[in-house]
This record gives structure tokens, sequence and C-alpha cells, in this order.
């Protein structure tokens, strides 16, 4: 059992992060979302599209449009800072920069992907747990999904050391420790990887390496391999909050079939107020339903770690996510 500690203080103002590139038919729907739920600043974040297509350059087109449309209509109750890449960042480095960016001026971040539709209960269950990262030993994250089925989970939230990153918060505090992951040199991840000694360190220190080096677009993996190396957990939700519906024609990581997309949510659950608990059930659930880590990833990462090896440079970018990071491009909306 973890030690937690209850705090008297005043709940904390909660800000968002929205990281957008051209989904702009969810947009409408989560900023009205984060209006009702009593944000008050609201960061918008918006990519460059890859392609120089008609229908990339209007999607772009239309994402400005509704976040200018959506400032208009939402103020004075909801803020919008908006900012737009001058070229194609990716995911990666729109989400970590992002966070960067609204942790200049906040102090607790929800981060939301446009793929994502929270429910106003995401905000309540982060109001109501954000008090954890301070006194609960080891949580770093909040999230907002959740699969595992009831007969697991029960009624209460729960610790993991998996984090599942539908819609989840932190604050200044955290994302201090988490960020330098994402700054680390690849030749250091290169030998993690090689090191890697059970078939859960192989599968995430692979999914880190790559991400890293310029291999994937992906930022998530690089959060789970620190969390699993130094031991930090996430909270999560015993319902699933926010249902993602990401497998469209713009999906870049979200396979059409996937089975983790469009999930039901409890869009009214309020919780019963206890404090999360630490369930190995619902972590071995998700690990083999969600992640399907099987033993064969201890050799067929290493295989993979051998061809990456072999190539003059990644498949899709040329400089690792550290010098992308530092060389990001933005200009206010």
């Amino acid at each position: 059992m973890m030690a937690i500690v209850e705090s008297s203080t005043q709940s904390p103002q909660l800000a968002v992060l929205l990281v957008a590139y051209r989904r702009a038919t969810n947009l409408p729907q989560i900023i009205e979302t984060c209006a009702e739920a009593g944000i008050k600043n609201l960061y918008v974040t918006i990519d460059y599209p890859r392609g120089t297509s008609s229908e990339s350059v209007n999607d772009h087109q239309n994402v400005k449009n509704v976040v200018l449309n959506c400032a208009k209509q939402f103020y004075p109750n909801l803020i919008v800072h908006s900012r737009v890449a001058l070229s194609n960042q990716g995911s990666a480095v729109s989400v970590v920069s992002g966070c960067d960016w609204g942790f200049n001026e906040e102090e607790n971040l929800i981060v939301i992907e446009d793929d994502c539709l929270p429910t106003k209960a995401f905000f309540d269950f982060c109001k109501s747990n954000l008090k954890y990262l301070n006194n609960a030993e080891n949580a770093i994250l909040i999230c907002g999904t959740q699969f595992a089925p009831k007969r697991l989970v029960g009624d209460q939230a729960v610790f993991s050391k998996y984090p599942l990153t539908w819609g989840w918060c932190t604050n200044k505090t955290s994302w201090s420790l988490v960020r330098d992951a994402f700054r680390q040199n690849y030749s250091t991840s290169l030998l993690c990887a090689s090191l890697a000694t059970s078939v859960d360190d192989a599968f995430w220190r692979a999914g880190s390496r790559r991400a890293l080096g310029g291999f994937t677009d992906v930022w998530d993996t690089i959060l789970v391999e620190f969390m699993l190396r130094t031991k930090y957990l996430a909270i999560l939700p015993p319902r699933n909050l926010v249902i993602n519906n990401g497998n469209d024609a713009v999906a870049t990581h979200i396979s059409r079939n996937s089975e983790w997309t469009n999930v039901p949510v409890s869009a009214n659950f309020e919780g019963n107020g206890l404090p999360p608990i630490r369930s190995n059930e619902t972590e071995e659930w998700i690990r083999d339903h969600c992640y399907k880590i099987k033993f064969r990833h201890f050799f067929t990462t290493k295989f993979t770690l051998l061809i990456d090896t072999l190539r003059l440079k990644p498949k899709r970018f040329n400089d690792h996510l550290r010098r992308r990071l530092e060389a990001k491009s933005f200009t206010p909306l």
C-alpha cells in the first residue's frame, strides 16, 4: 500500500494543452468541454501539414479557423492561447514542446490531442487526483483512459506503471522530471536497448530508442520507458473517460481496425472519493491486452536493433528527436 497524505488546500487550477494537426471537426467539441469544465486557459499548438496536397492545406486552414472562432466564442471565460508551427514538427515534437510552452505559464496542465474527446468527468477526475501527484510516492501522471474490465479495476482509481495517454495530466514538477528523457543522447538509448534483460525492458527500451533516433515519430514509448526505469506511476480511472476516434484518414499511429478507439465512456462518473490503489492485476491486463507484450519481443527487438544500427540514417527523419526539439519553430496564430 502506498503512503498518501491527504491535503486540505483548495483545489488547484488546471489549464489545458490541445495538440492539433488536421482534425478540425473534433476541435469545437473539445474546446466546448474545456469551457464547460471551468478551464480558464487553453493552449493550442497547431502543427504544419506534412504534405502539400490541397486536402492537407485545407485541413490546416480549417483547424486555424476553428481555433480562432472558438477563441472569440468562449472569451472571456476561456482564454485561448494559440501558436502554429512554421514547418511540420511531427507528433513527438508537438507534444513535448507544447508541454514546455504550457508549463512556462502554468503549474498544472491537461494534455489532449485532437483525436481524443474528453468528457467533463475526465476534468473532474484530474482535479480530484492532482493532489496525489505531490502527496503519493512516485505518482507523476493522471490519465483519462481505462480499458481493463470492471471485474479487475473495481470502483477505485488505480496506480499503474503503464500510463494510458489518450488524455492525461501532470504538474510542472513532474514534467521537469520527465522532460529530459526526451532529450537524451541517442547513443545512451542505444546502449540501454542493447542491455535489456527482460521482455518488458526490451519492448520499451526498443520503442524509446527508435523514437529518440528518429525511426518513429512517437513520444509515449519514451515516457513509458522512463517511468518503468525510474519506477514512477500513473493514476488511471476505474472507468474510461476519454474517447479516441483517431482511426481515420489522417491517422499516423492508430490502425483503422483498432479495438481501443471509440471505446464507450462514463460521462457522468464521479468516483467514490477514495485514493488510488495499486492493482497488479490491472497492470498485467494492460500489458497483455493493450500493449500485447510477448516473449518473442525479447528477440525481435534485438533484430530490429541490428537492422537500425546498419542503416546510415533513420527511415523518416534526418535528425534525432533531441535535435528536432532544439530546432522547433512556431509563430502565434
